[in-house]
């Protein structure tokens, strides 16, 4: 009888495990989840961001609260959630100046290889959609030499400044851009490009 009962404790050990669930978590349903508050949300991240079929209103929702989970909480759950959370970031379609601020804004409550992680993300953004970026931006003045020394190191411009032009005056010239979203364009331009190392 004590082998049966050992080997049904091992097993209760070994099974969950193996089947990468962890001991005394339970798998969520998609269903279960209310999207549109922070506790859950920060509650169940680690098992969020494993979700394969997860919709876009449901990403949008998952990166909108980001500057707003209570990262102590998040902090306690390990450097792996993070790291996973930061793939997970890298595997996404961001294009909205919201999910743009959002990252811009949690930049800084990662370490510092997923917080390269993360900025390169927001490199490869940059490039993709400039005019997005510096909206986004523009809702965080704050990081602008942040994040202008970073994309300074990731030498976004290489040490030519290729393509420093265009981008220029391709703010110069945006009809989508305020005034002042301009000036905070050239001001991180021109940090991307003056700053040394």
């Amino acid at each position: 009888m004590r082998k049966v009962i050992l080997l049904l404790i091992v097993l209760a050990i070994i099974v969950p495990l193996l089947m990468d669930k962890g001991i005394g978590q339970k798998t969520i349903n998609l269903l279960d989840i209310d999207f549109d508050d922070i506790g859950n949300i920060e509650k169940n991240l680690g098992q969020i961001i494993k979700l394969e079929d997860l919709a876009e209103d449901k990403v949008n929702r998952i990166i909108l609260s980001l500057p707003d989970l209570d990262w102590d909480k998040v902090n306690k759950h390990g450097k792996k959630l993070k790291r996973n959370l930061v793939e997970w970031i890298k595997e996404r379609d961001i294009e909205d100046v919201e999910e743009i601020s959002a990252l811009i804004k949690v930049l800084s409550k990662f370490s510092k290889y997923d917080n390269e992680l993360l900025t390169m993300k927001l490199a490869s953004i940059f490039t993709e959609d400039k005019v997005a970026f510096i909206k986004a931006l523009a809702l965080n003045k704050d990081k602008l030499l942040e994040l202008g020394y970073a994309f300074h190191y990731l030498e976004i411009y290489g040490e030519e400044g290729r393509y420093l032009a265009d981008d220029f005056n391709e703010i110069l010239n945006s009809d989508e851009l305020t005034k002042e979203e301009k000036l905070i364009g050239f001001e991180f331009i021109e940090i991307i490009a003056s700053c040394e190392t």
